[in-house]
């Protein structure tokens, strides 16, 4: 057998008996196999649709200097941590990638998604409390991306590795008045003649609020208006398309847990999106400033913020690392960073030298928080809390709450 990835040459047994220790980061699980031959290099292997404590045949598929990749042939002893997933579609459908673990199996993995990264990319042996934040397991995402097959009329998300459309009536993750708008958005597409749909976008975007689903861009009589979410009795203005936590559920609790026992003069919000935790900080201090380089994000944030009458938030447009490299002095006493799944590293030794007493790192992906929370560390900061939220049940993302002290 042609093993891809490598130059070395094949191993003589492709078929691989192994018992999978752990969950990585992605949702692939782990395990250790030992390579024939005279070295006998023991290697870490990664096998998707894997459960911790599962023992599986599986193929070699592809094997590097470091590591190796195998794929199920045959689960021969499921792991307790199994179940039958709840959508039907799973392991087809690429939207969940967790559906075959019980609920705590997945949040323990979370958890261990975050110790890992910590430990292995920023040094850092976290000892404290690693407090999760969950909510019900299905029916909380209020935000999504909605695929089209324009040939075939198919409407859902994408298959698992691949461009195809998993066409989809219902879908348990979503908030029922989301799933509605999948429907509604299904029941147009198909009622187009075949040469109609020729001119559909790829993908529609769809969000929900109290007045229900909103889509971008809005297709025949489907609505595409501004939602107006409420958070902590704010409300805000965000387009379909636009960056906002899916998890109405939990969105509270994170902004609460982000914003805890701060006050001051002047607090800066980067990556600030529509503006969220800096309104909710804006009681809190005299000057509150809102950083986001997107021109729609950044519009409707000052325009939701002058509508409340929050005359101590100030929204500049402008990249974080220019906005920071241009600010040459000035005191600054709280900093919420909130950057994408890249992280914030542009922002780590600019931020040293402001020497802000508290900053709190939201984080998306853990690899690239450990990897900014080390320059934090080694530039003087202390770790003085960790928190976990699950904004997306049956997937292997993450959301983390880092509180840093100086």
């Amino acid at each position: 057998m042609e093993v891809p990835g490598t130059d070395e040459p094949p191993p003589d047994a492709a078929t691989l008996d192994l018992r999978i220790e752990s969950l990585a980061f992605g949702g692939d699980g782990v395990a250790r196999w030992t390579e024939p031959g005279g070295d006998g290099r023991s290697l870490v292997v990664f096998v998707p649709g894997t459960a911790p404590g599962d023992r599986v045949r599986a193929e070699l598929v592809e094997l590097k200097k470091n590591f190796a990749r195998a794929e199920v042939i045959e689960i021969v002893e499921p792991s307790p941590q199994r179940r039958t997933p709840p959508c039907p579609v799973f392991g087809s459908c690429g939207g969940c990638t967790l559906q075959h673990l019980q609920y705590p199996a997945q949040l323990e993995a979370k958890q261990s998604f975050v110790l890992d990264s910590l430990r292995r990319l920023g040094g850092i042996d976290w000892k404290g409390p690693l407090r999760m934040h969950s909510g019900p397991e299905l029916g909380t995402r209020t935000r999504a991306r909605f695929a089209i097959n324009a040939k075939s009329g198919a409407v859902g998300f994408r298959r698992a590795s691949s461009h195809a459309v998993e066409d989809l009536e219902h879908c348990p993750v979503l908030a029922p008045a989301l799933e509605d708008g999948l429907r509604a958005l299904r029941t147009y597409v198909q009622g187009l003649a075949p040469g109609e749909r020729r001119a559909l976008p790829q993908e529609v975007a769809a969000a929900i609020d109290a007045q229900g689903c909103s889509f971008e861009p809005a297709l025949g009589d489907l609505p595409g208006r501004v939602l107006e979410p409420e958070v902590r009795g704010m409300r805000f203005h965000v387009g379909p398309d636009e960056f906002f936590q899916g998890h109405a559920g939990l969105l509270p609790k994170l902004v609460e847990a982000v914003v805890q026992g701060l006050e001051g003069e002047e607090a800066w919000d980067l990556y600030a999106g529509v503006g969220i935790f800096a309104r909710v900080m804006a009681p809190r201090f005299h000057r509150v400033i809102a950083v986001e380089e997107n021109p729609i994000a950044f519009r409707h944030g000052i325009g939701a913020a002058r509508a409340a009458g929050d005359s101590r938030v100030f929204f500049d447009r402008a990249a974080v690392g220019s906005w920071l490299s241009r600010r040459r002095s000035g005191r600054v006493d709280a900093v919420v960073l909130d950057p994408p799944r890249t992280g914030a590293k542009e922002a780590v030794e600019p931020l040293l030298e402001f020497r802000p007493r508290e900053i709190r790192y939201v984080s998306c992906d853990p690899t690239t928080l450990a990897r900014d929370l080390r320059g934090f560390l080694e530039g003087g900061y202390h770790l003085d809390r960790v928190e976990i939220f699950d904004l997306f049940p049956q997937t292997w993302h993450v959301e983390t709450l880092a509180v840093l002290g100086r």
